[in-house]
């Protein structure tokens, strides 16, 4: 139960933070995944696939930020 929970609420939390984000005018997103797992992905190809224009910001260490856009990356250029 815990693997199909997890797999499914990170990109549901990150749809509902964009949602709120585009309501309130926000123009950055950010999420408290610390980078140990797949939770970063999720958030961050959620965000990517759901505004292009929102700016992540990510609060890790330096090679968890270089990967972290490089998945982004990856998202914007290939969808």
């Amino acid at each position: 139960m815990y693997l199909l929970g997890t797999s499914i609420a990170r990109p549901l939390i990150a749809k509902r933070q964009i949602e709120i984000a585009q309501a309130v005018g926000a123009d950055a997103v950010s999420h408290g995944a610390t980078g140990k797992g797949n939770d970063q992905v999720r958030f961050e190809l959620g965000y990517g696939h759901l505004d292009k224009h929102l700016t992540l910001v990510i609060i890790e260490a330096e090679a968890s930020f270089i990967y972290a856009c490089e998945v982004y990356e990856h998202e914007v250029l290939f969808g």
